[in-house]
């Protein structure tokens, strides 16, 4: 992140330049590009892993009032050890949407830099709570969702396990997660306070 960045941020909160603050995916939006602002998780590329005139496309769109003022101190990263992963991680998450539209693209661009944070996937994001997370993988990305039998294995465990299936690696300690002795750190119940370091 800029030093710029760092030292002013240009907003106190997006929301308050959304056309629709009370919209879903604007919410999401507003909530990973305050991470990405507040150094929670550094995806490659401009923002959200996307190039300058796409995500001034997005910007345009969600939150036109402040385009420029976060154009300006935002600059683009580019962490080659990152970009496979995160392309990996962002082909997965497309292969699952539940259609073509540019929002949706942007939707999976936003979970995949979530990815790139050290905390929980929903922390990262920063969500409230996993449940919107959860909510949200249900509505845009269904089938994904339902691989993870509703959401039973943390998010961001569960997108780098299949990652490994579609390589055809096994780095798991066990043949099958029920008799895994990590099964607890892949599994347990998730809140704010408590819970392990990745979803």
């Amino acid at each position: 992140m800029s030093s710029v960045l760092k030292a002013q941020l240009p907003i106190a909160d997006l929301l308050l330049w959304a056309k629709e603050p009370d919209d879903e995916p604007t919410q999401v939006f507003a909530s990973v590009i305050l991470s990405v602002c507040r150094g929670a998780i550094d995806p490659p590329g401009f923002c959200l892993g996307l190039d300058r005139a796409a995500f001034t496309d997005l910007l345009e769109q969600y939150f036109s009032a402040v385009g420029d003022a976060l154009s300006d101190v935002l600059d683009a990263r580019v962490c080659p050890e990152r970009v496979d992963e995160f392309n990996d991680l962002l082909a997965l998450i497309l292969e699952h949407r539940n259609d073509d539209s540019q929002q949706t693209k942007w939707l999976a661009y936003a979970l995949a830099s979530g990815c790139t944070g050290n905390d929980r996937l929903y922390v990262d994001m920063g969500f409230s709570d996993r449940s919107v997370l959860s909510s949200l993988l249900e509505k845009h990305f269904t089938a994904l969702y339902r691989k993870n039998i509703g959401g039973a294995m943390k998010w961001k465990k569960f997108f780098y396990k299949q990652l490994c299936v579609r390589s055809d690696l096994q780095l798991c300690p066990a043949p099958s997660c029920q008799v895994c002795h990590e099964y607890p750190i892949c599994f347990s119940p998730e809140t704010q306070d408590g819970g392990t370091q990745a979803d």
